[in-house]
Order: C-alpha cells, then structure tokens, then sequence
C-alpha cells in the first residue's frame, strides 16, 4: 500500500530518561539528513500533561518501556483512556521481547529493540516516517468509513418509512442495503443479508425471471420489471 509522504519536519515528542540515548536519538536524525524536530521529556507523567493540550503540535511519541515512574505502555493506555489520538513508538531492551508482544497487543503502532550495538538507532529514520504515514492511512480509512455509514443511516431513515422494498446490491449481485419492507418481503434481517448474493436469497424461479434486469440496471441501463 502507497501512504502519503509525511511532510517535514517531523515533529517527535521523545520519552526517554537516558541522556545518553537521546543523544544517539539525535544524531540518528543527522545522519540520516531527516528533518525533525525533537521535544525531549524525561518521565511519560510530564509527556502526558504536555499532551494534554499539545497534542496536535506532534506527529509520534516515542516512548521507552522503562521509564521512572509511570511505564512507556502505561503512557500509552493513558493517552487511549484519554483519546488523545497520536502514534506511539514504544522502545524495548533487548532481551524483552515479551514486552514488545503485550504493546502491539495493547494497540501500540510499533515498536524498536533497543540492542547493546545500536543498531536500532540507524531503524528510527526510516521506521517512524511509516508509522506516522501508516496511522494517517488507517485514521483516513476510517474517516471514510464513518462517512458511508452516516450515509447509510440517513438513507435508511428516509426508505424505512416508503411502503416499497428497495434495496442495492454491488457488482458481484450481493446485498449492500436493503429498506424495512424489503426485509419483511425476504423474512430476513439485513444483518442476514448483507454480503449475501441475490441468487441465494431469493428461489431459483424469481432469479431466473430478474437476472437479466439486475445485470441491466449494474450495467448502467434505464430497465423496469413487475412479476406476480
């Protein structure tokens, strides 16, 4: 999948209590030429009040597990408890990568194993780039999503109350929608029908004598049928 590119400078919020690995978090970014800009806080309690009311002026957290005080993890189910909407980067030590599977069972975006080598620090250009794109991707998906489902929801409220069935299907010929009467004319919920093709729904005989409207109509083709 193509994400859109993130536009520079990346703006990170850093947790991390090291002083030496936010140094090598730094020079990470030099290295590599990446545009950024890097907050620093020293406990997730002071990054959660600075999120409070900075969020926006972020991209990602980037947050060690082990951190005095509250964890990088618990930083990050305080920000869902609080819907504050952000990617979080968690960093792990090596040899811990039992924690790195109860983060991305929580719902973290990613997460970096801290090795002895520092070899990780060469990841976090290329890495957090992709989390910000792939978070901004799924937040669009579900954007959308939202959309077509209040759309649904108006057509819904407008056919329910027509005393014809209506319903729409795609182009394989399965039910997308279907109004109240259509439901009680089929005897089945739409939650029953949904995704369903209209050939087993409906008897082979009533198929058979509105196929060939159903492909006109999908084909874009002004068509009328009525059958006892």
């Amino acid at each position: 999948m193509a994400y859109a590119e993130v536009s520079a400078p990346l703006r990170i919020l850093l947790v991390e209590d090291s002083v030496h690995d936010a140094m090598a978090f730094h020079r990470a970014f030099r290295k590599a030429s990446t545009l950024c800009d890097i907050a620093l806080c020293e406990r997730a309690e002071e990054a959660l009040a600075r999120l409070y009311d900075q969020a926006a002026s972020f991209d990602l957290v980037v947050a060690d597990y082990k951190l005095p005080g509250m964890s990088g993890l618990e930083l990050y189910r305080e920000l869902r408890t609080s819907n504050i909407s952000i990617p979080l980067v968690l960093l792990t030590g090596a040899g811990a990568e039992y924690l790195a599977v109860e983060a991305l069972k929580a719902g973290v975006d990613d997460y970096i194993i801290k090795d002895a080598r520092q070899g990780y620090i060469d990841l976090l250009p290329l890495v957090l780039p992709e989390v910000v794109q792939r978070y901004r991707a799924r937040l669009g998906h579900q954007r959308i999503q939202n959309a077509l489902s209040e759309r649904e929801s108006q057509l819904r409220l407008v056919t329910d109350a027509l005393p014809v069935g209506i319903s729409y299907v795609d182009v394989e010929q399965c039910y997308r929608f279907v109004n109240r009467t259509c439901e009680v004319w089929v005897g089945q919920p739409l939650t029953a029908l949904y995704g369903r093709p209209v050939e087993e729904v409906w008897d082979q005989e009533a198929y058979t004598l509105t196929r060939a409207y159903i492909e006109a109509a999908l084909a874009g083709q002004p068509c009328a049928c009525e059958h006892e």
